[in-house]
């Protein structure tokens, strides 16, 4: 399962309140900054994770976060199978991580050394950043 779908899953399948699935949004969710914005920061949080060993993430707040994405999604009028689609498509997610390896690479993540990925998550952590309020160290 990829990062985006593991993530992000358990948001869209504890729908609570059923929303018809011939809504459609007012633009492809290619094209919606708002949810890929959003998904974006979900991404970062999740490399620092995989990537880091000395942290975490907070799994409630995250689950939360996640929540609050596919809300946003649904009162701008995407169906939930519309939703799913989205975040099972694998070229969209490689296009997602492309903008999250960009963010992360900015800040001094480097592919392979894990320290670095902690560095950035310990200074989004006391910058008491969005992403900082995910992450956590065990």
């Amino acid at each position: 399962m990829s990062d985006i779908k593991t993530f992000f899953a358990a948001g869209v399948l504890s729908a609570v309140m059923a929303v018809p699935a011939a809504a459609t949004g007012p633009v492809p969710l290619t094209e919606n900054d708002a949810i890929n914005n959003r998904l974006i920061t979900a991404g970062v949080v999740r490399r620092i994770h995989k990537r880091c060993p000395d942290l975490t993430y907070k799994r409630v707040r995250s689950f939360m976060y996640l929540r609050s994405i596919h809300n946003l999604a649904q009162e701008q009028g995407y169906g939930a199978d519309e939703i799913e689609a989205y975040i099972d498509d694998k070229d969209q997610e490689a296009h997602l991580y492309t903008f999250v390896d960009a963010w992360l690479t900015q800040r001094g993540a480097v592919e392979g050394n894990a320290e670095s990925y902690c560095a950035v998550g310990r200074a989004e952590i006391s910058a008491g950043s969005q992403i900082g309020n995910f992450l956590r160290t065990d």
